[in-house]
């Protein structure tokens, strides 16, 4: 009875999103409407392809009647005119692509004439002149000194005008009189002209005026227009991490730990405002690996080179459906200036082990295209030392205990290429191709000794686990994005082609000795484990703006995507001198899955309120086959997911923001795999080809307070929510004694609630503070292998404090503290851990290149420590991981001018996400 009434509401809700929309596409109506000059002035650069020069406060909250019919047939300067002599400004041109905007100088009143008052006459006609003229510099041309034309009997200002590059400047519309130029700029004297008399009609041309410095040298005065670390804009926080001292000589994996509401667990799983289930994406592109891989993935990334990484906790509908746990975007810096320029770093770190890394950015542009290449490469040591305790029961029979000790030594190796062509076929068309590749060589060296307790808690016998795994993997993207600007009003159409390929080889050799308590000989098994997985995704997307009004516009698009993943795993009894191929315990495990969506959005924009609202449809059909055993799943489903953003600004310091989603999280192509994959002699991991999807409905009210305080309510409602289990399982691989398996399972419901307050505020010229503090509470119920799990949760708390400190102008420092206290996940109770960073930075060259010094996790304090209760199996845990490190970095870069940024799009993102590696 309950689904039949929330698929009736279901239903309800999308007939009236529907009717909402018919009612609100209308054909956009042509009127003149009342528009912020801002918002028109816009529209005016776009058409016209020219720049203003304006100080703010002179255009802020001005209003003016416009629409972009009154641009058709007319100059620019009969549009200037027209709109901004209303409002009390005029404008002058700076030359052919610039214009300046200043307050119109109001002359004193005189008093008419007698013979004049109260005529009712039309104005005679007059006949105006022109004035021109140059300014120059040692015989050069003063470019963009302000010019002002002064009326020659009291010097009051007529019209202000800025010299173009030549110095030149040209004074039009003038009135017969007596008049005086005068040119002032910074560090020089002013500099009047002779007093000259214009008539009626006359154009004349004034001796050029020559800028003499001032005697005395004047302090110099730098202006400095800085970002702040954290920006919050619209439904995501933007973390500007060239901003961050910390970031230059980190990793982005480390660097992800020391964002705003971001947590990375001992896997390297990362949560968003403590809920699971986060996409990643580096460009627009998804990174498309486990959660291992994409740690090392991530590893292999100079933070350096990140430009911004923006944090959006819930996507509206344009985004794909997947992602319950909110979007990471990381956006590279690129060097995208006019001719040719780049940027190059190298890094070394010391933890236990040495740690290198370097970047190399390249870029050329020009008037027909943009190209860019850039590479980054990481070669380090670390290691990962745990202890887990298992407690084995049937019942409440305590039966068995295993305690292990576990090392891990990691070798990695990662070469990243990335090259990007933006190619401007016309004004309004741009073709931008884009490819990308990872290799990397991945070694690893597992040494577990597991000591086997039975039911009187006596040591029966031990197990030396040795695992030598090689894993080569070979990754790359290619894209082609094409978008056309159909017109100056904001109607565009775009198009994605995408192509993903990812092949990753694991050769393990694994040795496992079996001896008494006593230390007496029991047994040995060698076994050499050969893996292959290739995954393939193709994803085709069109999208579609058309504007409705100055304030709105209504977007839609389609999308189809096609992902085949095939794992092929051989097992082989090395113990003799020859290799025996093991029939049974293989797997050959093949997944094709096809999703086609589309997706209706309209934004509008108000006084005071912005809404977006939206609604996103996904038809999944999905087929597994288990080769070997000629055993086969499907999946085949249709959701909905409408999505609702609302933005009121009450005044101008304070603001109210309701975000609300539906969300799906489809199993990870790995999770649907169901072969065991070592953990040690003891553990084992294993997918399942039954996982269900998850679904959730997320929601979150944010309450801002002059644009530094943000304070947020969030409430998250999952069905089938995904999560690890662990089973007990006898007999497996022809072992005698109890081994424990590791599998993701579906629990019936879970609950989550949070609550965020973000705090970011310069505090005087050199102290910046960013920070957040963020409280999760999370309820979970089911009944998994005959055990009921239905607790009271754990509340939780995040705190993420950055400081930032400008020492001198060359000199910069920055602080960054975190804490997580308890926290629960599925069954897992995790203790409270920290970590403290400290780095400093030194500008050098000419502001060409920095050096920086950074200490990561000086206390050495996370740690991650655990307990879960899984009815049959109670288990205890400790993870140290190589965190401390010292690190220096150095980086320079070439090149000088400026120029836009390529922006390279992709649309297999959410398929990308869920590929995981065996």
């Amino acid at each position: 009875m309950m689904k039949k009434l929330l698929s009736l509401k279901l239903c309800l809700l999308i007939v009236c999103i529907f009717s909402f929309f018919v009612a609100t596409a209308q054909a956009p109506q042509r009127t003149e409407i009342a528009v912020t000059l801002v918002d028109a002035l816009k529209q005016i650069r776009i058409y016209y392809k020219v720049n203003f020069l304006y100080e703010e406060i002179n255009v802020r909250n001005k209003k003016v009647l416009f629409t972009t019919d009154n641009l058709k047939g007319r100059r620019i300067e009969q549009v200037l005119t027209i709109l901004l002599t209303p409002a009390g400004l005029s404008w002058s041109a700076i030359d052919a692509k610039n214009y300046s905007i200043f307050l119109t100088v109001q002359k004193k009143k005189t008093s008419l004439p007698d013979s004049q008052q109260g005529s009712k006459l039309s104005p005679v006609l007059q006949f105006f002149g022109k004035v021109s003229g140059r300014v120059t510099d040692q015989g050069q041309g003063a470019a963009f000194t302000t010019v002002s034309l002064l009326r020659a009997a009291d010097s009051l200002r007529v019209k202000n005008v800025l010299s173009d590059t030549s110095g030149a400047y040209l004074f039009t519309e003038l009135k017969a009189g007596d008049y005086l130029i005068l040119a002032q700029g910074i560090g020089y004297q002013l500099s009047y002209s002779e007093k000259f008399c214009l008539a009626a009609g006359d154009s004349l041309n004034v001796k050029s005026l020559i800028m003499i410095p001032l005697p005395e040298t004047l302090q110099e005065v730098k202006i400095k227009l800085s970002r702040p670390l954290v920006e919050k804009k619209g439904d995501r926080y933007i973390v500007n991490v060239d901003k961050s001292i910390i970031g230059e000589g980190s990793s982005v994996y480390e660097l992800m730990d020391k964002l705003p509401g971001v947590r990375v667990n001992q896997d390297g799983q990362l949560t968003l405002v403590g809920k699971p289930g986060v996409s990643v994406f580096i460009d627009g592109k998804a990174v498309s690996l486990s959660a291992a891989d994409v740690s090392s993935f991530l590893k292999g990334m100079f933070a350096a080179n990140v430009e911004k990484i923006e944090l959006i906790n819930i996507p509206t509908a344009k985004y794909d459906a997947s992602g319950s746990g909110g979007v990471i975007n990381i956006i590279k810096r690129k060097n995208h200036k006019e001719g040719l320029n780049g940027n190059v770093a190298i890094g070394y770190g010391r933890g236990r082990y040495n740690r290198y890394n370097s970047a190399f950015n390249l870029s050329f542009k020009n008037s027909k295209y943009n190209l860019m290449f850039n590479n980054s490469y990481l070669s380090e040591r670390t290691f990962l030392d745990s202890r887990s305790v298992s407690d084995l029961y049937t019942g409440n029979e305590f039966i068995g205990n295993y305690t292990s000790d576990n090392f891990h030594l990691r070798d990695t190796k990662t070469y990243s290429p990335d090259l990007g062509l933006e190619m401007y076929l016309s004004k309004k068309t741009t073709l931008t191709l884009s490819g990308s590749g990872q290799v990397r060589s991945f070694r690893n060296l597992s040494d577990a000794h597991t000591a086997v307790f039975d039911q009187n808690h006596q040591q029966g016998f031990n197990l030396d686990f040795i695992n030598k795994i090689k894993e080569p993997a070979n990754n790359y993207s290619s894209g082609v994005h094409l978008v056309n600007q159909m017109d100056t009003n904001g109607r565009e159409i775009s198009a994605d082609l995408d192509y993903s390929n990812y092949r990753n080889s694991s050769g393990q050799e694994i040795a496992e000795t079996m001896n008494s308590a006593q230390g007496d000989f029991l047994n040995l098994s060698r076994i050499f484990l050969d893996q292959q997985s290739k995954l393939n995704i193709y994803s085709a997307k069109l999208d579609y703006v058309e504007p409705l009004s100055l304030n709105s516009k209504l977007e839609f698009g389609l999308k189809s995507s096609f992902v085949n993943t095939k794992n092929d795993s051989r097992f082989y009894d090395v113990s003799s001198e020859t290799a025996v191929l093991d029939t049974i315990k293989g797997n050959r495990f093949h997944y094709k899955e096809r999703v086609n969506a589309a997706y209706i959005s309209l934004h509008k924009k108000l006084k005071k309120l912005n809404y977006q609202i939206g609604l996103r449809v996904e038809q999944t059909n999905g087929t597994g086959t288990q080769l070997l055993t000629v055993k086969q799943f499907k999946q085949d489903y249709f959701q909905l997911f409408p999505s609702v953003y609302l933005e009121y600004n009450i005044n101008d310091k304070n603001a109210l923001s309701m975000n609300s989603g539906r969300k799906i999280d489809r199993p990870a192509y790995g999770d649907l795999n169901p072969l065991l994959r070592f953990i040690n002699a003891t553990a084992y991991i294993q997918g399942d080809p039954n996982l269900n999807p998850q679904l959730s409905y997320q929601n979150e009210i944010t309450y801002s307070y002059n644009r530094t305080l943000f304070i947020s309510l969030g409430y998250g409602l999952y069905t089938d929510y995904i999560t690890y289990w662990v089973f007990p399982e006898h007999n497996i691989q022809d072992k005698v004694q109890e081994t424990i398996v590791s599998r993701p399972v579906n629990i019936d419901k879970s609950s989550a609630y949070s609550a965020a307050v973000v705090y970011i505020k310069r505090l005087n010229s050199w102290w910046t503070m960013n920070n957040n503090l963020t409280f999760n509470y999370n309820l979970y119920s089911g009944n998994i292998n005959q055990y009921k799990l239905d607790n009271q949760g754990t509340p939780s708390f995040f705190l993420s404090a950055n400081q930032a400190v400008s020492i001198s102008d060359r000199v910069s420092a920055e602080a960054n503290f975190r804490y997580s206290g308890k926290s629960q996940i599925g069954s897992a109770i995790y203790k409270a851990n920290s970590n403290l960073s400290l780095g400093i930075k030194m500008i050098l060259l000419a502001n060409k290149a920095s050096l920086s010094l950074n200490v990561n996790d000086i206390f050495r304090d996370q740690n991650f420590t655990w307990t879960s209760d899984a009815g049959s199996i109670m288990e205890s845990r400790i993870v140290r991981t190589d965190s401390r490190a010292v690190k220096v970095n150095f980086s320079y870069k070439f090149g000088k001018s400026a120029a836009k940024k390529m922006i390279i799009s992709a649309g297999a993102e959410e398929e990308k996400n869920r590929a995981r590696s065996n």
